[in-house]
């Protein structure tokens, strides 16, 4: 009796374990859902709290082995990865959660096909946007193409519209038109006027991509029409902006004021305060370049009414000062302007403070974002590690008997693979090492013959200078020079190194043909330290020539009194030449404000193609060339001129590498 009551007893007890363990994995459940909901409603307006939560969520499922939650966490994680621009951490999450579906479909744990169907569609959706934000677009096409891939008519939209995206930013036009056509003709998947809105502007941005701006106009035009059917106000916006853009680039501003008003209105109706001092600042302009001056200023205005009572309008408020100041120049009320342009100048400076603080609370959320990420993959592989030491314990003593057996076969096979690694290794950088020289003295001759073009057709500017005027003793004296100068590039340009009084030959011949076309503008001086033996120097041909070219072009050219370009070559410490060409020009700001703003945004491919070449002889031959670009004369008005100090080895043509 005595060992049967003992026997209930303990019984009982474990009923009781096993009951209360039942209660706490049940409420396991419930919380890791609980946290799954609570992440989702947090995730657009509080992402690092959301992870936080994800992070319980994921703690818990990964305990009790949930795969289903496991793979809901990792594809929010990733989801909100991707939303905080980490995209290598949103892909490797959004991975796991694909693994994760694939687990499950093996299992058959999910019983409803159709849901599993859908699921995979979400994930496949999210992954191949994750593969496109990271640059893997061939990736992200092949999940896109395959139709099976996604059941839900807004999977397939989806689909639809990013297989487009990718196509037009790889430039295939034509394959990406057909994405929008087909959603266009399938009335089963856009049939709002906001779905046909946005696919029709989307047309026209790629029509814009191919510079067709009547098409582009004509599926604005459409879009609009949709989108006031929809009453959507947003979209009808940021239509009318993009025919705005449009509008602007064909200076159409009777007609880009009409949609810019139109903006205004709406912004008004909404009480938008954030686009309307937008829409106004951007109005005002337009309004300035159409005369209106009036309308502009009292736009100007309101616009620091708003910006004024709200630091996040800074931008703006810079903006309507810099508009308020070229109002009142433009109206000859130059002390008031001067007066604007200074508040522009501190409003600018203000701005600058807000963007680096705005910039240093990135980077501390970008940590944050990081270090959660961290702890997320640990929770992961904390799980993994207290599995396998269970399952390595149970089998620990029969794993060393057979180790003790196999070691010596394992040491001397691991020698050989470590042996042929090496010598694999070895080999193969010998080979990378054959191939990458081959192809950097390639680009460098690449980079020297693109020079001849380039200078050609500057020189030939010249030539037809001469002819348009009719001056043809000019310009027959001129081509004759030129011819001899070509003749000499020509045959400098099969060397990659020539003797630096063969290049200051070239570059006096050069100077002597610009001056003959500006010689009101400049005289010009070369100076050789008589201690530098010119023929023995070599320097790689067409080096200094592009910075000639930028002062003269740039510099002199702009000068109103007569200006002087100094050339002088002397010999500096540790065996260098040291070349300066300085000039008392107009200087760098000035000029740089001269440019157009398509010239703003080219580099001159004279100086570019000097940069690369210097690049490639500095990796090839191991010889060190710098250039360094200055103001020749900071602090003088009306004139800074530039001064570019090039500094090379007096005894260049002894290769390195030879």
């Amino acid at each position: 009796m005595k060992f049967l009551f003992i026997s209930l007893k303990k019984s009982f007890f474990l009923l009781i374990i096993c009951f209360f363990s039942f209660l706490v994995y049940s409420h396991d459940d419930q919380n890791a859902r609980y946290y799954i909901d609570l992440a989702k409603q947090t995730q657009k307006e509080a992402p690092e709290k959301s992870l936080e939560y994800l992070q319980q969520a994921l703690l818990i499922s990964i305990r009790n082995e949930n795969k289903r939650d496991q793979l809901e966490c990792y594809l929010l994680i990733g989801t909100i990865d991707l939303e905080s621009k980490l995209y290598e951490s949103g892909l490797h999450n959004i991975q796991k959660a694909r693994s994760l579906h694939n687990e499950i479909q093996t299992q058959k744990v999910i019983k409803h096909g159709n849901r599993s169907a859908e699921i995979a569609g979400e994930i496949n959706l999210q992954l191949a946007n994750a593969m496109e934000l990271n640059g893997r677009n061939a990736d992200a096409i092949i999940i896109l193409e395959k139709k099976s891939n996604f059941v839900t008519k807004a999977q397939k939209r989806m689909a639809s519209l990013l297989l487009a995206k990718i196509y037009r930013k790889q430039k295939s036009f034509d394959k990406s038109l057909n994405q929008y056509e087909n959603l266009l003709k399938e009335s089963g998947i856009a049939v709002t006027p906001n779905d046909l809105a946005l696919i029709n502007t989307k047309i026209a941005e790629v029509y814009k991509d191919q510079k067709i701006p009547e098409k582009s106009m004509e599926y604005l035009n459409k879009a609009k029409l949709e989108a006031l059917e929809s009453k959507d106000s947003d979209l009808i916006q940021e239509i009318n902006s993009l025919l705005s853009a449009e509008l602007g680039e064909k200076s159409n501003y009777k007609e880009e004021i009409k949609i810019r008003e139109q903006n205004l209105t709406i912004c008004i109706q909404k009480k938008d305060t954030n686009n309307y001092v937008n829409e106004a600042v951007t109005l005002a302009y337009l309004y300035i370049r159409s005369n209106q001056f009036a309308k502009a200023e009292d736009l100007v205005n309101r616009v620091l009414y708003f910006a004024q009572s709200n630091h996040k309008h800074i931008k703006y408020e810079a903006l309507a000062y810099k508009a308020k100041a070229i109002v009142y120049q433009l109206n000859g009320n130059y002390p008031l302007s001067n007066t604007y342009y200074k508040y522009y100048a501190n409003a600018v400076d203000t701005l600058m403070k807000h963007a680096d603080l705005k910039e240093t609370n990135n980077l501390k959320a970008s940590t944050v974002f990081a270090e959660k990420q961290k702890q997320i993959d640990l929770l992961e592989k904390d799980a993994i590690i207290q599995n396998k030491t269970i399952e390595a314990l149970s089998h620990a003593q029969a794993a060393i008997d057979a180790r003790m057996a196999r070691q010596t076969i394992i040491i001397w096979s691991l020698a050989v693979v470590v042996i042929l690694v090496f010598l694999s290794s070895f080999l193969l950088y010998q080979n990378a090492q054959r191939r990458r020289l081959a192809n950097q003295l390639l680009a460098l001759k690449s980079l020297r013959s693109q020079m001849n073009p380039h200078f050609i057709f500057n020189a030939l500017n010249s030539v037809n200078s001469f002819i348009s005027i009719n001056d043809e003793k000019s310009a027959n004296k001129y081509l004759a020079d030129f011819s001899r100068l070509m003749r000499m590039v020509m045959e400098n340009s099969q060397h990659e190194f020539i003797s630096l009084s063969q290049e200051l030959e070239i570059l006096s011949l050069y100077l002597s043909l610009e001056h003959f076309r500006f010689k009101d503008k400049f005289e010009y001086e070369f100076k050789v330290d008589e201690t530098i033996d010119s023929d023995f120097v070599s320097i790689p041909p067409m080096i200094i020539q592009p910075h000639i070219e930028n002062a003269v072009w740039h510099g002199l050219r702009y000068k109103q009194d007569m200006g002087k370009l100094l050339v002088s070559v002397r010999k500096c410490e540790e065996d260098m030449i040291n070349i300066v060409i300085e000039d008392n020009g107009i200087g760098r700001k000035l000029s740089h404000d001269l440019k157009t703003k398509n010239q703003k945004a080219n580099k001159s491919t004279g100086i570019k193609n000097t940069e690369s070449r210097i690049q490639l002889i500095k990796e090839i031959y191991g010889r060190d060339i710098s250039i360094n670009i200055a103001d020749a004369y900071p602090g003088v008005v009306g004139g800074i001129g530039t001064k570019v100090e090039i500094l090379i080895p007096a005894h260049l043509n002894q290769e390195k590498n030879a």
